[in-house]
């Protein structure tokens, strides 16, 4: 049974563990830094505007802040790739109003320890694959979304597959990324193509489209976590890793399960900080 989510927190100071039962100040006795924001119904703020939008398009639909947590993360990773996606991992912290606790999902990336210690090769230059743990990301996302979101996965995901399919202007931020990592870029054809079309890079307002990305984020709307783990492209991921001397397997993938852990808080100038 799914229950009703008023407010989510996320990366908050990591402090000190204390009771899982705290009361959280009002809004009011926040200090006011110039610079203030007011919404009578909710608020979703991102590093890229469309994921923002996708956070706020999920509220309007009669959404929970987990649907809008889960549709801006999965949309932020279409429009920041620099950042975060499907590759990579995190944490939400969700705060449950009318039950006056937090629960904390770990889905950062995972490495089978008893089999990968001393594989080594820590490289200073380009990143080696062998240091690259199982992916988080899918897993925890949905599995919020499972246990407390309120829309289906179609309409969450919709906004990113909409974002890959019919592309962004690259911002600067992002361009001068692209043209920094062509080492790392060129052992990969298919990141050349996109990100370094007819060898040059992207430059700020170039428009990126990702259709193989949209392709995946389809895959997991209609099946779940199973779209992303147990699927082709698992596959293929392992094979790039493998040939990078990493020993993961499609048994790794299927086997991640992301964490629900007791949050750290503590109180701090009268304030309750909740944190991963």
């Amino acid at each position: 049974m799914r229950r009703s989510i008023r407010t989510l927190v996320i990366g908050l100071p990591l402090l000190a563990a204390c009771g899982a039962r705290s009361t959280v100040p009002s809004a009011a006795s926040a200090p006011d830094l110039g610079k203030r924001f007011v919404a009578a119904n909710g608020m979703v703020t991102a590093a890229h505007p469309q994921a923002s939008e996708a956070g706020v398009e999920m509220l309007r639909r009669g959404g929970n802040a987990v649907d809008a947590a889960v549709a801006t993360a999965f949309t932020l990773g279409v429009g920041e790739p620099q950042m975060s996606g499907l590759g990579g991992g995190g944490g939400m912290l969700i705060w449950l109003q009318r039950e006056g606790r937090v629960e904390y999902i770990d889905f950062y990336s995972a490495q089978r320890v008893e089999t990968w210690r001393g594989i080594g090769g820590l490289d200073s230059g380009v990143a080696s694959l062998r240091v690259v743990g199982i992916p988080g990301e899918v897993a925890g996302l949905l599995e919020a979304h499972e246990r407390y979101g309120k829309l289906s996965r179609a309409e969450l995901l919709a906004p990113a597959i909409r974002l890959a399919e019919e592309g962004f202007p690259v911002n600067q931020i992002l361009a001068d990324m692209i043209a920094g990592a062509r080492e790392k870029l060129s052992r990969f054809p298919a990141s050349m193509r996109l990100y370094w079309p007819n060898n040059e890079p992207l430059k700020p307002g170039d428009i990126l489209r990702n259709p193989e990305l949209a392709a995946a984020l389809r895959r997991i709307a209609a099946d779940g976590p199973s779209g992303f783990y147990r699927s082709e492209m698992a596959r293929e991921v392992v094979q790039v890793l493998n040939r990078g001397g990493h020993p993961a397997s499609l048994a790794d993938f299927a086997a991640y399960r992301p964490q629900w852990k007791r949050p750290l808080c503590t109180e701090y100038r009268g304030f309750v900080v909740l944190s991963a």
